[in-house]
């Protein structure tokens, strides 16, 4: 085979690409995630966030990303319809409205989609991103096969539409084919990043995303001493 020729074919990737940063990027509303992702979320593909456990702040991480004005700032030759929704697939847990509404999210573009089975959650997952009707997708998944991440991402990629894959820490490390891989676990200040895996650049070091400045309510200084436990002849034992 020629050499040459061979470095130009559009599916022959080289380490010289590297610095070109050809991707583009959506911004996260994390100014320190921005500069961890190289510019921020990807503008399309298949995301995979690892959580050490529920509720550690992963959606929050996702809100500044979610509310509906990104849709509206999108250029005016994008089809109106394109963008309008986004599908959230077999969340773990009961979906608290007024917090997204305070979050930013318009409730009324918003469609959650509980399956019997994880066969059916990556069936809808696949169907949203093929309708050309959303933007982003957020499925909850513990396992995905090779093939199915390669359907999904595909699907992403053709509709240019982003989908979060969510799911507890596990040890299965093998090499889908998607657009980036984080850990997220909990710290004080809000959630610490490690990044294993980012199309198209070398994984950075880890770091922490602070998400006091959104939400300040959730988040006391380091200094603040815990509060005095009450004495326990104030506890009055139910009989």
């Amino acid at each position: 085979m020629n050499t040459p020729f061979a470095l130009d074919h559009p599916q022959v990737w080289s380490a010289k690409q590297l610095q070109q940063s050809p991707q583009k990027h959506q911004l996260s509303g994390h100014d320190e995630l921005d500069q961890l992702l190289y510019g921020g979320w990807p503008e399309a593909g298949l995301v995979e966030l690892n959580y050490s456990h529920q509720g550690i702040g992963e959606l929050r991480l996702l809100w500044p990303l979610l509310k509906q004005k990104h849709a509206a700032e999108k250029k005016p030759e994008r089809d109106s319809k394109q963008a309008s929704l986004q599908i959230w697939v077999n969340p773990p847990a009961g979906i608290y409205s007024q917090a997204l509404a305070q979050a930013g999210i318009n409730l009324q573009q918003l469609v959650i989609v509980q399956c019997a089975n994880p066969k059916e959650a990556l069936w809808a997952a696949e169907q949203s991103l093929q309708s050309g009707c959303c933007r982003y997708v957020v499925l909850w998944q513990q396992h995905m096969r090779t093939s199915e991440a390669k359907r999904l991402q595909w699907a992403a990629k053709d509709n240019d539409a982003l989908l979060f894959w969510l799911r507890e820490s596990s040890t299965d490390r093998s090499g889908l084919p998607i657009s980036a891989r984080l850990a997220l676990s909990p710290c004080p200040q809000g959630i610490h990043v490690e990044v294993s895996k980012l199309q198209g650049q070398w994984p950075p070091a880890g770091r922490t995303i602070p998400l006091n400045g959104h939400w300040p309510e959730l988040y006391a200084p380091a200094s603040v001493p815990l509060p005095t436990p009450a004495p326990s002849n104030n506890v009055i034992p139910l009989r």
